[in-house]
């Protein structure tokens, strides 16, 4: 093994992929639990690591259903830019957003 790295954010994470990006690093899509007062239930959960899985940055994305709201896939289009599918409550979520 050349590293290991745990990532926790709240009561409760679940990672479901991974894509290399341009850089080297890697962008992690998952779901993740919160008991934030501003945020209860589960988000979409966005991660961004370097080669060696440290954390660049994160982000959580709640959409129509706060309560019910889970990352499937991600795709770097660009650099910096992300495609996301996911799901908010019954409905399939598509976004794509920009770290620029």
């Amino acid at each position: 093994m050349l590293w290991e790295k745990t990532y926790d954010y709240g009561i409760n994470d679940k990672g479901e992929h991974i894509e290399k990006t341009s850089d080297g690093g890697f962008v992690l899509i998952g779901t993740s639990e919160s008991d934030d007062a501003d945020h209860e239930g589960l988000a979409i959960r966005v991660i961004k690591v370097d080669k060696d899985g440290n954390v660049l940055w994160d982000r959580d994305y709640y959409f129509n259903s706060e309560n019910y709201n889970r990352g499937i896939s991600v795709k770097e289009v660009n650099s910096n830019e992300y495609i996301i599918l996911g799901y908010s409550g019954i409905s399939t979520v598509l976004f794509k957003f920009s770290m620029k």
